[in-house]
């Protein structure tokens, strides 16, 4: 449950929703958290959560999700954990990423389609790039934060750029840096995404739990 826990510890400051009913910004992030998501919750989600956007839903158990909502996406998901990143050379230069980048993130997202990528999710800090002739060409950082673990996020390569072997550079750089700061990083991916899950468990990653992934919205 790690929208729950991250908004109730290290990013409670991002929270705009209550103590039992947890979410971000719209233009920051789309995951909406509750610790059980039982009856009384799910009233307070159809009382509450706001219409006119979409909410993601991320966590171990499948639940039901009230009526009142239209389930657009649901899919499972392998959580990942790395406990140490295995060793790998890194060629390009890998650079910090600044608002003054942020145009480029966006059109980078929108073209490869990581995961959510907002005008704001650069607060989630530690977002890194490769350029070439000055065109971002590869990203990635972190996303989600709980005691102990951060979540690795939005790597991506353009299209024309693939096969360099970018995307598992950014990986490993951003992982690295998690663990060098004594925490755990981890991720999320599609169970059938073959060529990925080769990818993360050849840097350290090894599969931790099942997750049910769900993109809900108002009906009304």
């Amino acid at each position: 449950n790690p929208a729950w826990h991250a908004l109730g510890d290290r990013q409670s400051g991002f929270n705009i929703g209550t103590d039992t009913l947890r979410y971000f910004p719209e233009d920051l992030s789309p995951f909406v958290g509750m610790q059980h998501w039982n009856e009384a919750e799910c009233r307070e989600l159809s009382d509450n959560l706001p219409g006119g956007r979409l909410f993601f839903v991320m966590l171990e158990p499948k639940v039901v999700i009230p009526d009142n909502f239209r389930i657009k996406v649901t899919m499972p998901l392998y959580q990942m954990v790395c406990d140490e990143p295995r060793p790998m050379s890194l060629s390009e230069r890998i650079r910090p990423l600044t608002e003054a980048d942020v145009p480029q993130m966006l059109a980078l997202t929108a073209l490869t389609r990581p995961g959510p990528f907002a005008k704001r999710t650069i607060e989630f800090g530690n977002y890194v790039g490769i350029f070439e002739d000055e065109k971002l060409i590869a990203m990635g950082g972190e996303r989600l934060k709980v005691p102990g673990h951060t979540e690795v996020s939005a790597i991506c390569t353009h299209p024309d750029h693939q096969g360099r072997q970018l995307g598992t550079r950014i990986l490993h750089h951003v992982s690295k840096n998690i663990h060098d700061r004594g925490e755990t990083p981890f991720l999320h991916t599609k169970t059938d995404n073959t060529p990925a899950l080769k990818v993360y468990e050849k840097l350290g990653y090894r599969i931790s739990r099942d997750i049910h992934f769900a993109i809900i919205v108002r009906k009304h």
